[in-house]
């Protein structure tokens, strides 16, 4: 199961609303039920970037809001949405590999656009 939430994140944005963005993504981390939920966050303008990597791991979620940057150029949402195709095959195929394929995660892709 995947969940996918948008935040503004583009270069019209002040620095009150990206520390706002913050703020918000470590509440919400703080509330997922870790590790069982997996979260990852990509930001994006012209091209996607990952922010942090799907984690069930709340201190390495929320060491990665800091680097949370306005994102450059016109937003186009298809270079994040595959980024977060990726993101998602890649840790399934870690999952597969270390022997807990069928384990029961919940994954929540987190884009800032």
């Amino acid at each position: 199961h995947v969940d996918t939430l948008k935040l503004e994140a583009s270069e019209s944005l002040d620095r009150l609303a990206v520390l706002r963005s913050r703020e918000f993504l470590q509440d919400l981390f703080e509330q997922l039920p870790l590790p069982r939920f997996r979260a990852g966050v990509i930001a994006f303008g012209r091209e996607a970037t990952k922010v942090s990597p799907l984690s069930g791991n709340l201190s390495a979620l929320s060491g990665r809001l800091d680097s949370i940057q306005k994102q450059a150029g016109e937003p186009s949402l298809g270079p994040a949405l595959q980024a977060a195709a990726f993101m998602l095959a890649e840790a399934d195929m870690g999952v597969a590999g270390s022997g807990r394929a069928g384990a029961a995660q919940k994954s929540v892709v987190v884009i800032l656009g």
